[in-house]
């Protein structure tokens, strides 16, 4: 069954004109098919389709969404990598992410509208039951002290040569993982973040791009927390 997000009330689906021309025209259902709709509440029905758009017919119970709330601080990196990060961050199951500037970024543009449709997109197709949302830009102090709010933050880091996220996690009901640009934190910046209460893992014996290490950390994570 196709799934959209879109607002719930007086028993309807607030759907788009964009989504009721993709439903007719690209989907080619009618009236008196099915759609599953989701609101971002943690709440998802069945809707009918009409002639006015889509009529709520009935609940559809249980959750896909974690446990554990995971924020991704995620340095800026080339627009189409940190696509990447946002779609397949949303599918894994990450509740928010918090783009950020650091001393070896490369891109600083914030494409804001795009990442709301692509974390939004991801929903729809994993079988979210939320959005997750994409903060403003912020500056690495100002990460620091965020994901210092919690339990400590997980920060991979090539320099590690010890401690893994298995080794040093320990599952909590919040959690954030802090990843760099492509070329990495520096040296000054790793002390700062360890100053700050975060946890440098290493990722293995290999280099891995920006985008990789996002999924691969949050992968972990969430895996360490029984959610995958």
């Amino acid at each position: 069954m196709h799934r959209f997000f879109a607002p719930a009330a007086g028993g309807r689906a607030q759907l788009s004109q964009a989504q009721l021309r993709q439903i007719r025209t690209v989907l080619r259902l009618g009236d008196g098919d099915e759609v599953a709709v989701f609101d971002g509440s943690g709440d998802e029905w069945v809707a009918e389709l009409d002639g006015q758009g889509a009529q709520l017919k009935r609940s559809i119970p249980g959750t896909t969404e974690p446990r554990t709330a995971l924020t991704l601080f995620q340095a800026l990196i080339k627009p189409a990598r940190f696509e990447l990060v946002l779609q397949k961050g949303t599918e894994l199951g990450i509740g928010r992410f918090v783009p950020f500037l650091s001393e070896r970024c490369v891109t600083t543009g914030a494409r804001a509208e795009r990442w709301r449709t692509i974390v939004t997109e991801a929903a729809e197709q994993s079988g979210r039951r939320i959005v997750p949302t994409v903060a403003e830009v912020r500056s690495f102090s100002e990460v620091l002290v965020e994901a210092s709010a919690g339990s400590p933050a997980i920060m991979p880091w090539e320099g590690e040569v010890g401690a893994t996220v298995a080794s040093v996690y320990r599952p909590a009901p919040k959690s954030s993982l802090i990843v760099g640009p492509e070329g990495g934190f520096t040296p000054e910046e790793v002390e700062q973040a360890r100053a700050h209460g975060a946890v440098t893992v290493s990722l293995g014996r290999r280099i891995l791009r920006s985008e990789t290490a996002a999924i691969v950390a949050a992968t972990l994570l969430l895996h360490s927390s029984g959610e995958l």
